[in-house]
């Protein structure tokens, strides 16, 4: 799935649907949960034991919630552009797609031992004393930059091979489906009065 993408996507299409697609799934929404609560220097409002049990709690469900939803606009949005995939198969090709997330999930490990609560927050003073940890952490960063955009670059091809498509048409699918899941999300900002950052 890392290397060969499409090649990988089409014997999990061919074989019965098996319980690495839930694994995928519940430690993919952990993943992109701690990934998130990282981004958004949760640490400020949290300790970081609540942090990662609130991860724990609440990343399989954003996991499941992602695949559904996201399944269905996948499927609904290639079925425009004459698409065959099944709503199982683009379920299928999101969880998949979270393979790096998985794989990476004892990183975590290695960067609370380095960082400490600092993992959690904007502010990195402990770190910023300390030029060699300073260096790891950007490292590290650079990792995570990485992983994220080779998730994205596995989605397009699970998508493409999913729904019979070429690369760029799964690159299109994926592009439009993410604009019509934005849309409301704006508009319910707009609606409660919320800034939108720009």
């Amino acid at each position: 799935m890392w290397f060969k993408p499409r090649q990988a996507m089409r014997m999990v299409l061919n074989s019965p649907l098996s319980y690495h697609y839930h694994v995928l799934i519940i430690f993919g929404g952990i993943g992109q949960a701690l990934s998130n609560a990282s981004a958004q220097g949760m640490g400020k409002l949290f300790s970081t034991a609540q942090i990662i049990t609130i991860c724990l709690i609440l990343g399989p469900l954003s996991g499941y919630l992602s695949v559904l939803i996201g399944g269905w606009i996948l499927k609904w949005v290639g079925d425009k552009l004459s698409g065959h995939g099944s709503l199982q198969d683009l379920r299928r090709a999101i969880a998949w797609s979270w393979v790096p997330v998985v794989s990476t999930l004892p990183l975590w490990i290695v960067k609370w031992l380095l960082f400490r609560d600092e993992v959690f927050t904007i502010e990195t003073p402990f770190i910023d004393s300390q030029p060699v940890l300073r260096q790891l952490y950007d490292f590290i960063g650079f990792v995570d930059l990485v992983i994220g955009l080779w998730v994205l670059i596995i989605l397009y091809n699970t998508v493409s091979e999913a729904h019979g498509f070429t690369l760029w048409k799964g690159v299109g699918t994926v592009i439009l489906s993410g604009v019509l899941l934005m849309i409301p999300l704006l508009l319910m900002i707009s609606l409660c009065g919320l800034p939108v950052a720009m």
